[in-house]
């Protein structure tokens, strides 16, 4: 399978759980503040509330673990070795090194800790720039990958 097809399973996968998980995280809410009047109240009707918003949870999870599983599958795993710049509020910006384990949509044999980059292959620029776009979309501003391994 290309990395386009891949990625486009993946879009299509992802488009089933975006609407299941904002249910998911409204219902979970909800469920936290009718657990929080039914700790106060220990009315009938709040208990009731909470049971019910209890079985939505568990029916909204129950939807989305068969697509996670699926998700997984066609994703690549990673860990990700990079420094990342993060600001104290007492005493200013720092550097930091982190490892995280990412699921990406670029399917690439890798492992920079042996054997270092090849930035002339264009799947190792297309994976460095999708780890960089999750970095800048979720993490820092001012970062440096500093290695990738594909994991099994």
């Amino acid at each position: 399978m290309t990395n386009q097809e891949r990625q486009e399973k993946i879009e299509n996968i992802l488009s089933q759980i975006e609407p299941l998980s904002r249910r998911r995280i409204y219902v979970s809410t909800s469920f936290f503040f009718a657990k929080e009047k039914f700790n106060k109240t220990y009315a009938d009707t709040d208990r009731q509330e909470v049971e019910k918003l209890k079985a939505e949870i568990a029916s909204v999870e129950g939807q989305l673990e068969p697509l996670f599983v699926q998700l997984r599958q066609l994703q690549a795993k990673y860990l990700v070795e990079y420094e990342g710049e993060f600001i104290n509020i007492y005493t200013g910006p720092t550097k930091e090194i982190y490892r995280e384990v990412f699921y990406l949509t670029t399917d690439c044999n890798i492992d920079t800790f042996a054997n270092g980059w090849n930035l002339a292959d264009p799947v190792v620029n297309d994976l460095a720039y999708e780890v960089a776009d999750f970095l800048t979309q979720h993490r820092f501003n001012h970062f440096t990958i500093l290695n990738i391994k594909r994991l099994p």
